[in-house]
């Protein structure tokens, strides 16, 4: 005697859909909580100081800001993007003022402020003291 067994096409067909579902389900879910866990990282940071907040780049309308942001979306990579430019923005600051202070006919102005022009001995001196 033989016993011949057979999967019947729909049968196989809806154990795929039911994989499936569930992947997504268990994907949504880890997402869900990977979210969740980084709203609450960046919600840690409300009890920093605004001294210690500047030191990482941030400010405090920053940390606000980025927890008002959509669920969807991560405060984290927010607050990542908004100090990288920040950086960025006070490095190209800085080359310009190095710039400036190096050439002989520019006028160097820092939030309205003329800086003196120091020769370069002079700063040297200066930082021998230090």
């Amino acid at each position: 005697m033989s016993v011949t067994t057979s999967s019947s096409p729909s049968a196989s067909g809806s154990v795929t859909a039911l994989l499936s579902l569930t992947g997504r389900v268990v994907a949504g879910l880890r997402s869900a909580y990977l979210a969740w866990e980084d709203r609450r990282a960046v919600a840690r940071l409300q009890a920093f100081d605004d001294a210690m907040l500047a030191d990482i780049g941030l400010t405090r309308g920053d940390v606000y800001g980025a927890l008002s942001l959509a669920v969807t979306e991560r405060p984290s990579g927010h607050l990542a993007s908004l100090a990288a430019e920040r950086r960025a923005g006070s490095r190209a600051q800085a080359r310009e003022i190095r710039a400036a202070l190096r050439s002989d006919d520019a006028t160097v102005t820092v939030d309205g402020q003329v800086l003196p022009k120091v020769p370069l001995a002079e700063q040297l001196r200066h930082l021998d003291r230090a």
